[in-house]
């Protein structure tokens, strides 16, 4: 989703940023074709685009806490708000990580029959 001008896209950015927890996202707004603002936290990269007229949210996690690497552990679903798309992200790396750790020590987890507990709602 592109902004007109830099402060319509610093001011989206920012009541993304105020729906989210924690204090230390960093919000990064440039140009090109428009205006465009995403927040970073470590890794987490959370951004909004269009779509059939409404702005949605979607994430990205890098492999490195730099967040310049390879995505890592990415969805192209999208959602309705940044604290959605920021928890279903947290839920995917989870279960990446439960994974890769389980192949790590030779064991084998079957995700559906012990599935991970639900996040708890932020309040």
């Amino acid at each position: 989703m592109s902004w007109k001008t830099k402060a319509s896209a610093t001011a989206a950015g920012k009541a993304a940023q105020a729906k989210l927890p924690g204090k230390d996202w960093k919000l990064t707004v440039w140009e090109n074709l428009g205006w465009h603002w995403n927040l970073q936290q470590g890794p987490l990269l959370l951004f909004s685009h269009l779509y059939k007229g409404k702005e949605r949210f979607s994430t990205m996690f890098h492999r490195d806490c730099t967040g310049t690497g390879d995505m890592r552990y990415s969805s192209d679903r999208s959602f309705p708000t940044p604290l959605a798309a920021v928890r279903y992200q947290l839920k995917l790396v989870r279960e990446i990580i439960e994974q890769e750790a389980a192949q790590l020590l030779g064991i084998e987890i079957d995700m559906e029959k012990y599935p991970l507990k639900k996040v708890k709602k932020h309040k």
